[in-house]
């Protein structure tokens, strides 16, 4: 087995990744080993194809894997070692505009919580509930434009945090 993807020492890689490699001559079945250990004596599974997908991965995580192939002799050739890392949770968002408990504000405003490290975009959910569930926009910067709001009207907003390595 050669040509692995993710390949050899990348590093960012989802939590749900697709392991795969070239397709073996002859090949009947592939185990596929992963773990942390870096000789990997985990086997997460066999598969007649030339890819696997394990199991949802711990985040900011190198992992080490390879696979063996099989012919219906029971021949056995076993590819390298490989490793990837899987990507890190996004920070937490920051420092909130308008802060909390805020009044006077204009019913046009942008809210802006500061850009988090490894997001990709954010959920903004803001309502009249203390538990906003009304999701309003799903930017990838930290700013969401929010236009005509009521006047002497109490509004709660969140912001969740999405990249590869998860949601904050």
């Amino acid at each position: 087995p050669a040509g692995p993807s993710p390949t050899n020492g990348l590093a960012g890689v989802s939590i749900n990744p697709v392991l795969s490699w070239g397709a073996c001559n002859n090949a009947s079945y592939y185990h596929v080993y992963l773990d942390i250990n870096a000789s990997p004596v985990i086997n997460i599974g066999n598969t007649t194809n030339a890819n696997f997908t394990p199991s949802t991965l711990s985040m900011n995580t190198t992992y080490y894997w390879k696979v063996i192939a099989f012919n219906t002799s029971i021949c056995n050739t076993s590819g390298p070692v490989w490793s990837f890392t899987t990507c890190v949770a996004p920070s937490t968002p920051g420092t909130a505009f308008p802060g909390n408990t805020s009044t006077g504000v204009s019913v046009n405003i942008d809210l802006d919580w500061g850009n988090c490290t490894n997001a990709s975009s954010y959920d903004v959910y803001f309502d009249t509930n203390p538990s906003p569930s009304t999701l309003i926009g799903s930017p990838t910067d930290s700013a969401q434009v929010l236009t005509t709001l009521n006047y002497s009207t109490t509004y709660y907003w969140k912001v969740v945090a999405k990249g590869c390595g998860g949601s904050t």
